[in-house]
């Protein structure tokens, strides 16, 4: 399973840590990830909002 997950509903990008055991410290690759579902939100006009949770 990914250590970020992403769902997008309603203009509503969640950007979820799923790294529970290492108490969702980040890691480079997470970093990546989380650049890579940002530039994804910034490029779709329905995205209107990104939320970042543990």
């Amino acid at each position: 399973m990914s250590d970020i997950l992403t769902h997008t509903d309603a203009g509503v990008m969640t950007i979820t840590f799923n790294r529970l055991d290492k108490k969702n410290s980040i890691t480079s690759s997470m970093y990546s990830a989380m650049a890579d579902a940002v530039s994804q939100a910034a490029a779709d006009s329905a995205v209107r909002v990104v939320v970042f949770q543990g």
